[in-house]
């Protein structure tokens, strides 16, 4: 089957596929969820994720109505499920709004203990990664990431590129995240 696939976009051209993709991605979260998840991006907004306008996704939470579901709601929906979620992004105040949110939805959700945000001050990485793919390329987890700029994504599904990635990961990032 396909192992890699890789998106150019920018408004114009493709400019829904990088959303099409991240709900995909989520979805088949919600199907069989990853033990652990990062999201690494340098700059990262609450962006909607899910269109559950038409309650398409209410099967997957009773807790959502009608309307968008922010990334958000997606991470502390999949932390409810035990994945372990893990945030890395950098220090500038753009982000402050997220992780607020973020902390705050975990705390209600009593999934704290599992969502994990990380700063750094130099980060410039974007990935998102799961136990069975590899999201990275350029595109932050912004409204402009996903729907102005020119980006390019490249979903790897190798499984050996796959552990590749989450060894480097925990590598980076191990005196930060303990095993609970």
């Amino acid at each position: 089957g396909m192992k890699k696939r890789v998106i150019r976009k920018n408004s114009v051209y493709c400019s829904t596929l990088a959303s099409d993709l991240l709900q995909s991605l989520f979805v088949a979260e919600f199907v069989s969820p990853s033990e652990k998840i990062w999201l690494v991006s340098a700059w990262i907004s609450d962006i909607p994720i899910l269109d559950n306008t038409g309650l398409g996704f209410s099967g997957v939470s009773p807790r959502w109505g009608p309307g968008k579901i922010r990334l958000t709601e997606v991470l502390v929906e999949l932390a409810t499920r035990g994945t372990t979620v893990i945030v890395a992004t950098n220090q500038d105040t753009h982000n402050d709004g997220f992780k607020q949110r973020l902390s705050m939805k975990a705390d209600e959700a009593g999934v704290s203990e599992i969502v994990h945000i990380i700063e750094e001050r130099e980060l410039h990485t974007k990935a998102l990664l799961g136990d069975n793919y590899y999201l990275d390329g350029s595109m932050n987890f912004t409204n402009n990431g996903l729907e102005v700029n020119d980006e390019t994504l490249s979903l790897v599904l190798e499984p050996d590129d796959v552990v590749r990635a989450r060894m480097e990961y925990e590598a980076i990032y191990k005196p930060i995240v303990r095993a609970k």
